[in-house]
């Protein structure tokens, strides 16, 4: 067998470091933040077209919090363009279809704790699997579980094969705490919406098969990574997955 030259890893330099941690912690502010925003806004009436005034401002302000806590930590983000991108996701997510339903429902909930029993025979012990869901509310024969995704937009494809353990996992453990299926799982991608364009969102339904295949792909994500499953839990951090 030839030797195959790989060159030499290109390691970066401090300043590209510590431009790499700044971005990351604006991001990482950036999705708590319509996240923080989306849960305690109201969501007004469920026919809406645009975002009120009052919900605007409420937006808005929020932002701007958020904002100025970034750049007392050092951040060189531009604060004015981050609040300004910041509201158009929030707004895109509040008008988005998802929403909109949610809004029309007589129960609705909003960063819920989960914890969900995962056994499919094939570890010693059950498997515990907690987090949050940003928003869950009731339809007539069940549950609708739905998620804000602040990251880059990914093709629907590619949305649906990154989620679905997690849309799965949603609905094993809501289903564990209420007695009551969940129909659907939205993801609701609010980096692609605005303040005049509902965020664009993809939907799961959820099934038998659906719920079969999470519990396995959750089981050997747990053999894989015994201490962590990489999914998305309160304000974008990971739901921690350990035995029972």
């Amino acid at each position: 067998m030839e030797d195959l030259d790989l060159g030499e890893a290109e390691v970066p330099s401090g300043h590209e470091r510590a431009s790499l941690a700044v971005a990351r912690r604006a991001a990482l502010a950036a999705g708590a933040t319509v996240h923080r925003i989306m849960e305690v806004v109201s969501l007004g009436v469920p026919d809406a077209v645009r975002v009120p005034a009052e919900i605007a401002e409420q937006m808005e302000a929020l932002a701007v919090a958020a904002a100025e806590d970034l750049v007392a930590e050092g951040s060189t983000v531009q604060a004015r363009a981050w609040v300004e991108r910041l509201v158009g996701m929030a707004q895109g997510c509040w008008l988005s279809v998802p929403v909109r339903h949610a809004a029309a429902s007589p129960r609705m909930f909003r960063e819920v704790p989960l914890c969900a029993r995962i056994d499919d025979g094939s570890a010693s012990e059950p498997l515990v699997l907690q987090g949050f869901c940003d928003l869950l509310y009731e339809a007539p024969d069940g549950w609708v579980v739905v998620d804000y995704k602040t990251d880059s937009v990914p093709d629907e494809a590619r949305v649906r094969r990154r989620y679905e353990l997690q849309a799965g996992c949603y609905a094993l453990a809501v289903w564990q705490a209420t007695g009551r299926p969940v129909l659907r799982a939205a993801f609701v991608m609010a980096a692609a919406g605005s303040s005049t364009r509902p965020a664009p969102y993809v939907e799961f339904a959820v099934t038998q098969e659906l719920l079969r295949r999470a519990r396995e792909r959750a089981a050997q994500r747990a053999n894989d990574l015994p201490q962590r499953l990489e999914m998305e839990g309160k304000h974008g951090g990971p739901l921690a997955l350990g035995e029972a």
